[in-house]
């Protein structure tokens, strides 16, 4: 049975975000996968501090909950990460549980926080090098299925002129295109606050259903390899 885990940025359990989430792991289930949704919120994620523990460590300095969180994210077949617009980009726990992946979830080349001290013939080696390694730390990770969700106040044609929706999808894009994924579906809701078309609510709905369906019916059987442990999906 494949996996399909849902993280949710937002602070309105019921609200649209949510919903649609929902909705796209309702799909996943009747496509026979296993289903899960985590709202963020519920979970303390603290920023990071670039600190480049998790790198020479393999553990991260703050001790909160975002490495089981990782865990489930880095097991699952395929990933729904779901956030309102804030500003043209994403909410700030959302931000946060990305930006914690930069050490347990993306591969850094050996050195790479002397990186500066090296002389410049030895930089030009080590990015030669280390291009075709670009992407996730494990492996398995890559080609893993991303459906992206969120959701503006701004109606047409406000949401042109802000650029919100636009950068919002781009910003949650960053993780699944760091971590070597591919977005499969993104789901974008304007003007969740008028309300001026009569109807768009069970469109989306119907059709966040649909993509979750899809993308179960697609994922191929995938293996990760973790040191230390097998996981197979």
């Amino acid at each position: 049975m494949v996996n399909v885990v849902a993280f949710v940025g937002t602070a309105r359990r019921d609200g649209l975000v949510s919903r649609i989430c929902g909705r796209v792991l309702e799909g996943a289930a009747d496509a026979g996968a296993s289903t899960e949704l985590i709202n963020l919120y519920d979970h303390e994620i603290k920023p990071c501090i670039g600190c480049w523990s998790c790198y020479m460590s393999g553990t991260c300095v703050h001790e909160d909950e975002f490495e089981p969180l990782f865990h489930k994210l880095r097991d699952a077949d395929a990933v729904v990460l779901g956030s309102p617009v804030y500003i043209g980009c994403m909410s700030g726990v959302m931000k946060n549980f990305f930006d914690r992946h930069n050490g347990l979830a993306v591969r850094n080349p050996p050195g790479a926080a002397e990186f500066n001290r090296l002389r410049p013939l030895d930089k030009l080696r080590t990015i030669t090098r280390e291009v075709l390694r670009f992407g996730p730390r494990y492996p398995g990770m890559r080609g893993k299925g991303y459906v992206l969700v969120t959701a503006s106040t701004l109606m047409f044609p406000f949401t042109v002129l802000a650029g919100q929706t636009r950068l919002a999808v781009a910003s949650l894009a960053a993780l699944p295109r760091r971590l070597g994924g591919r977005v499969q579906a993104s789901i974008v809701y304007t003007d969740s606050l008028a309300r001026c078309l009569e109807g768009k609510e069970q469109r989306v709905m119907r059709r966040a259903f649909r993509v979750g369906q899809r993308i179960t019916r697609r994922l191929p059987r995938r293996s990760i390899s973790v040191p230390g442990e097998t996981k197979v999906s």
